[in-house]
Protein backbone atom coordinates (compact mmCIF):
# COMPACT_ATOMS: atom_id res chain seq x y z
CA UNK A 1 0.00 0.00 0.00
CA UNK A 2 2.84 2.41 0.67
CA UNK A 3 4.24 2.17 -2.87
CA UNK A 4 1.04 3.68 -4.32
CA UNK A 5 1.49 6.85 -3.16
CA UNK A 6 5.02 7.23 -5.13
CA UNK A 7 3.70 5.74 -7.98
CA UNK A 8 0.55 8.74 -8.23
CA UNK A 9 3.23 11.18 -7.57
CA UNK A 10 5.26 9.92 -10.50
CA UNK A 11 2.92 9.75 -12.61
CA UNK A 12 1.91 13.32 -12.54
CA UNK A 13 5.56 14.07 -13.98
CA UNK A 14 5.99 14.85 -17.89
CA UNK A 15 7.52 12.05 -19.19
CA UNK A 16 10.51 14.96 -20.04
CA UNK A 17 10.88 15.28 -16.99
CA UNK A 18 10.87 11.77 -16.00
CA UNK A 19 13.44 10.94 -18.59
CA UNK A 20 16.24 13.73 -17.59
CA UNK A 21 16.32 12.22 -13.72
CA UNK A 22 16.44 8.91 -15.16
CA UNK A 23 19.43 10.52 -17.39
CA UNK A 24 21.10 12.01 -14.30
CA UNK A 25 20.65 8.96 -12.27
CA UNK A 26 22.77 6.80 -15.05
CA UNK A 27 25.62 9.49 -15.28
CA UNK A 28 25.83 9.47 -11.23
CA UNK A 29 25.92 5.34 -11.29
CA UNK A 30 28.62 5.82 -13.99
CA UNK A 31 30.39 8.82 -12.69
CA UNK A 32 30.38 6.69 -8.95
CA UNK A 33 31.47 3.11 -10.53
CA UNK A 34 34.75 4.82 -12.10
CA UNK A 35 35.95 6.37 -8.92
CA UNK A 36 35.35 3.53 -7.52
CA UNK A 37 37.04 1.86 -9.63
CA UNK A 38 40.05 4.17 -9.61
CA UNK A 39 40.37 3.66 -5.69
CA UNK A 40 40.42 0.36 -5.94
CA UNK A 41 43.29 0.17 -8.53
CA UNK A 42 45.21 2.90 -6.40
CA UNK A 43 44.57 0.38 -3.18
CA UNK A 44 45.77 -2.37 -5.26
CA UNK A 45 48.80 -0.56 -6.16
CA UNK A 46 49.63 0.90 -2.57
CA UNK A 47 49.31 -2.74 -1.04
CA UNK A 48 51.95 -4.01 -4.31
CA UNK A 49 54.33 -1.44 -3.20
CA UNK A 50 53.69 -1.89 0.92
CA UNK A 51 54.53 -5.76 0.13
CA UNK A 52 57.42 -5.61 -2.00
CA UNK A 53 58.79 -2.62 0.32
CA UNK A 54 58.32 -2.75 3.88
CA UNK A 55 55.93 -5.54 4.18
CA UNK A 56 55.81 -8.64 2.94
CA UNK A 57 53.16 -10.04 4.57
CA UNK A 58 50.53 -7.62 3.03
CA UNK A 59 47.46 -9.04 1.39
CA UNK A 60 47.21 -7.25 -2.16
CA UNK A 61 43.65 -7.03 -2.03
CA UNK A 62 43.33 -6.12 1.58
CA UNK A 63 40.92 -2.80 2.18
CA UNK A 64 40.12 -2.81 -1.64
CA UNK A 65 36.25 -3.52 -0.90
CA UNK A 66 36.09 -0.81 1.59
CA UNK A 67 38.18 1.50 -0.07
CA UNK A 68 36.29 1.34 -3.41
CA UNK A 69 32.97 2.20 -1.73
CA UNK A 70 33.71 4.87 0.40
CA UNK A 71 35.31 7.10 -2.93
CA UNK A 72 31.99 5.09 -5.13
Amino acid sequence: MEVFAPFRILSRIPDAATAQGVQLVKRALIAGGEEAAQEAASGFAQNLIAKGVYKPEQELIEGLGEQAAYDG
